[in-house]
């Protein structure tokens, strides 16, 4: 079984290479990335992505948001999102792995003290442990030159936004299952109709990647209870480059045209 780096050497770099190994050489894993959004929604603070604004908790601020960045979650109507996504935060077995917020970068915006009780829910194996950025910001370039051109060699299966071209694209996606607004709430059925899949297709070494907000922790986690003979990945936004369609676009991405430099590299503790 594969495992992380630890520390003191633990560098998303390191993580990096490991997750690119993994995918080289065929070994099925799972990486569910809990980043800021999930980290609210496991605490029970109200979360509000909507035109022109965010809301957390009682405030709100300026935010230019796509349309495919809209949602909302409520602890009071949306329990079943949050229990479900605190099961997979909180599940551990091998060759499942949990990418984390960092305290440098997540806790300048929200509490140092949630960010410790994510890492305690989540367990204390670093080895299957990573950052929630490791295949992004400081990463980023790399995943575009060194990950995406393996991903372009395997049989996919994405999860991703109803508007997004899989035509257009240059990946060999098998098949894709479908998401809207807010999928994290309204698309939860999904979960069932993926594992079914795999069961009716004999699904056997696909790589699944998930690009569906706080959605895609939940299928990354019952997908592999359910089945770990295939790859279930939460890719977030990183492919939408090369996805037409997808509005949504995030400042790391600027990396790649040289409108930002090259982005610092996060660190495991304070």
């Amino acid at each position: 079984m594969a495992s992380m780096s630890t520390p003191p050497s633990k560098t998303p770099e390191a993580d990096f290479e490991v997750i690119k190994s993994m995918l080289s050489n065929g070994e099925n894993f799972s990486l569910s990335r809990f980043s800021d959004g999930e980290l609210l929604v496991c605490n029970g603070i109200e979360v509000a992505m909507q035109s022109g604004h965010n809301q957390i908790g009682e405030a709100t601020f300026h935010a230019d948001n796509s349309k495919d960045d809209i949602k909302h979650f409520d602890p009071k109507l949306h329990g079943e999102t949050q229990k479900r996504l605190h099961k997979a935060l909180v599940y551990n077995a091998p060759n499942y792995f949990k990418g984390l917020n960092c305290y440098c970068c997540t806790a300048r915006m929200w509490s140092p003290a949630l960010v410790t009780r994510e890492r305690q829910f989540a367990g204390f194996d670093v080895s299957r442990l990573t950052w929630a950025n490791v295949l992004i910001n400081s990463n980023y370039k790399r995943f575009m030159d060194e990950i995406v051109p393996i991903l372009k060699t395997r049989k996919l299966y994405m999860v991703v936004n109803e508007n997004a071209d899989l035509e257009a694209s240059e990946l060999n996606v098998e098949h894709s299952f479908r998401v809207g607004q807010n999928c994290m709430v309204n698309d939860i059925g999904l979960i069932d109709e993926i594992k079914s899949y795999i069961d009716d297709n004999n699904v056997v070494d696909g790589v699944f990647l998930c690009a569906a907000s706080s959605l895609s922790n939940m299928i990354i986690h019952e997908c592999h209870m359910h089945n770990t003979n295939n790859t279930y990945i939460d890719i977030g936004s990183s492919l939408n480059p090369l996805l037409p369609g997808i509005g949504s676009r995030r400042e790391y991405m600027k990396q790649l045209t040289g409108d930002i430099q090259q982005m610092e590299s996060c660190r495991w503790g304070w």
